[in-house]
């Protein structure tokens, strides 16, 4: 059922107290061990795929959406920040991740930090703008898709950060604390910021606005005028465009004295994207490292120095593995930059769709199958430092009904928006009706 090749120091991973060896020989839980100890092999090869996928698709995203924060910040294009943002974070991982870690454990307390004025600021100036809310819970799908992003992004980290602990009850018991905390922070965190941005930026770009102000009850039925922005959160996933942008524009715009905080907001999103983009390419850097030494051919030593010895002067004295594992990283960015070059307003979508269907394949089956092999008689003889009870670890079948369900919708609702798209594209002359009453309803904009 599993590779031989790694199935006897993919076993040594769950020992309790496994023999301090050779790096090179002894792999580190990843993502990819993973997969070849718990799945089958064709469902290990589908995994690496899915999650090789995974990793480059929400890169592209993080790319995408921290250079148009950068741009927004620096007051520079968006394509040009794009290549620096990309490349300038992707070769401090490649070339000294070892002294990038610390920071970005500084970084992402400072992110945590400010992300808690951020929201409570906002809400102050919230406060003041007042901006009206409407509820549409047939919408609902898109937040939930979202949702799924922001929350099981975890999985993918949670390995790369089990190999910077030691292997015994206390660490991990703190470990599983110190995850659910994170998780628990976040949501509400998440839940705040989003309510905080609806008490300023209009929801629609159209918004009906009563002609008088105030409705008398007694009096005939309200007259209503539409009213147009081109700032409003409608227009920015339109346009590709992070939250934050219609954000900051209106609080510049029309609340000139709370500039600081449009500032503090943009500082904010900078950071906390750029802990984002290294967080998530140390995680795919630590799973492709785990996937080049899987299937590096350890009896061919011979080979391996010949094709040392064919190498630059300057790289012979290199270890073969580690330009691999560096060769095939670098491939991995240059395809995230590539991407993100060619579709600089792509964030929503691969966010919403792209990212969040492959995230969900991911927990939803391939994760589900293995938490369910971990528990088979094949691996019963093994012991663990901290294992999960039966009664909890029965919550893992709640794993597949709610990420498979989630994929079943991002299926469903893309098939609905290609079906509307080609039925428009079929009816030119509801498209001119549309724009006409588009027309007719401008009454103001924001500039």
């Amino acid at each position: 059922m599993f590779s031989c090749h790694s199935d006897v120091g993919d076993r040594g991973l769950l020992q309790r107290d496994a023999p301090e060896g050779n790096p090179e020989k002894d792999p580190e839980p990843n993502l990819h061990v993973l997969g070849v100890l718990f799945l089958s092999k064709p469902m290990s090869h589908a995994f690496n795929f899915i999650l090789l996928f995974q990793f480059v698709s929400i890169g592209i995203s993080y790319a995408l959406a921290g250079s148009e924060a950068y741009a927004e910040l620096l007051q520079l294009s968006h394509t040009c920040v794009i290549p620096v943002f990309t490349w300038g974070l992707s070769l401090a991982l490649l070339l000294a991740q070892a002294a990038i870690q610390p920071i970005t454990s500084l970084l992402t307390l400072l992110k945590g930090t400010m992300l808690i004025i951020t929201v409570s600021v906002t809400f102050v100036v919230g406060s003041e703008v007042r901006q009206e809310t409407t509820n549409d819970f047939s919408q609902i799908g898109k937040p939930f898709l979202m949702g799924t992003v922001a929350l099981g992004g975890i999985v993918n980290v949670m390995p790369f950060l089990f190999s910077e602990i030691s292997n015994n009850r206390n660490q991990i018991l703190w470990f599983r604390r110190a995850i659910l905390g994170g998780l628990l922070t976040c949501t509400v965190l998440n839940i705040l910021w989003c309510w905080a941005v609806l008490e300023i930026v209009p929801q629609m770009s159209v918004q009906k606005a009563l002609e008088d102000g105030i409705w008398n009850k007694s009096a005939s039925p309200p007259t209503y005028t539409l009213i147009y922005s081109n700032v409003s959160l409608e227009q920015s996933e339109r346009a590709g465009e992070i939250a934050t942008i219609p954000l900051t524009k209106i609080i510049n715009q029309k609340y000139s004295r709370f500039s600081w905080v449009a500032e503090l907001i943009q500082t904010f999103i900078a950071i906390s994207l750029t802990v984002s983009f290294l967080v998530m390419g140390s995680a795919m850097k630590h799973t492709i490292d785990g996937l080049v030494a899987t299937h590096w051919d350890m009896d061919a030593e011979g080979t391996s120095r010949s094709w040392e010895k064919s190498l630059p002067h300057f790289l012979q004295g290199c270890n073969t593995r580690r330009l691999a594992n560096g060769f095939m990283s670098l491939l991995a960015f240059g395809l995230i930059f590539l991407v993100a070059v060619c579709d600089p307003k792509g964030f929503v979508v691969m966010l919403d769709k792209v990212v969040s269907f492959s995230l969900n394949t991911e927990v939803g089956l391939f994760i589900s199958l293995m938490l369910r092999t971990s528990r088979s008689d094949a691996f019963k003889h093994l012991s663990v430092p901290l294992p999960v009870s039966e009664r909890m670890f029965w919550l893992h079948r709640i794993l597949p009904v709610y990420f498979l369900f989630a994929v079943g919708y991002d299926v469903f609702s893309s098939l609905t928006e290609v079906a509307e798209s080609w039925i428009q594209t079929q009816s030119p002359l509801t498209n001119t009706t549309l724009y006409q009453t588009q027309s007719q309803i401008t009454n103001t904009s924001l500039h």
